[in-house]
């Protein structure tokens, strides 16, 4: 496609998903245009969020502004937008784009080259490719730990913990939180109540049906809270519960 390539460097340093997606965007459109429009509902198709914020002020405050914000914190950007209305309502976007990434993408036979406004083909495309060097690095540090842990005894690394509800999880994120939560049983009645309150929490906050990478630090934050909070209720439960039995 002659696409400019991503900076992987900064891919992996973006919270935000959806900046990762609006970063895929932008290098598709580097050194080609100042200036791109795309209408509201295919913004949502590239990002994936056909279904979802079906009021544009939500869609603008939850997706658009953190997105850019973030894009623009990196300083490889200078991002603003113009809203393009039909009556009262915004049917398109303008993105105003400066390219403050200096390196070379394109040869000189290139660099006049028109690029279409990408499908949502091509935004996969450009995921994937990331994704899977973002793989890469998580092998090779996998590759490490095995390297330091090879004299303890492997049933100690085995995972296998009590996990109220798995679901709610993606693959990576569940692997982490039986590495961080090994110790603690979550069969207890009260265990089990931090784990709801965060997932909760942690959820409603971010607008999502999964607790994926991008949210999982503060799920283990909230939940870490959480923990110390019912520790401290259960034992004041337990001490009531033996000073009643006393009276009896």
């Amino acid at each position: 496609m002659g696409y400019t390539p991503v900076n992987v460097q900064i891919w992996l340093s973006l919270n935000n998903s959806y900046a990762q997606r609006f970063y895929d965007l932008l290098r598709l459109w580097s050194g080609t245009k100042d200036t791109v429009n795309y209408k509201i509902e295919e913004i949502k198709e590239l990002l994936m969020l056909d279904d979802k914020y079906s009021k544009y002020n939500d869609f603008k405050r939850r997706v658009i502004l953190p997105a850019i914000k973030e894009l623009n914190e990196t300083g490889y950007f200078e991002i603003d937008f113009k809203e393009n209305k039909v009556g009262r309502k915004v049917e398109s976007i303008d993105f105003i784009v400066k390219d403050l990434d200096k390196r070379k993408y394109f040869a000189k036979d290139d660099a006049a080259k028109e690029i279409p406004n990408p499908t949502l083909e091509d935004i996969k495309l450009i995921s994937n490719e990331v994704v899977s060097e973002k793989q890469e690095i998580i092998s090779l540090d996998q590759i490490d730990i095995v390297e330091l842990n090879k004299t303890k005894d492997v049933k100690s690394e085995k995972t296998d913990i009590f996990v109220p509800d798995e679901m709610v999880f993606t693959k990576g994120t569940l692997r982490r939180f039986k590495m961080n939560f090994k110790d603690i049983d979550f069969k207890n009645e009260y265990m089990n109540r931090a784990f709801e309150d965060a997932v909760m929490i942690t959820l409603d906050r971010d607008d999502v049906e999964t607790i994926k990478a991008t949210s999982y630090s503060f799920f283990k934050g909230t939940l870490d809270n959480k923990i110390t909070e019912y520790k401290k209720e259960e034992q004041e439960d337990i001490k009531h519960k033996a000073e009643m039995d006393m009276l009896w």
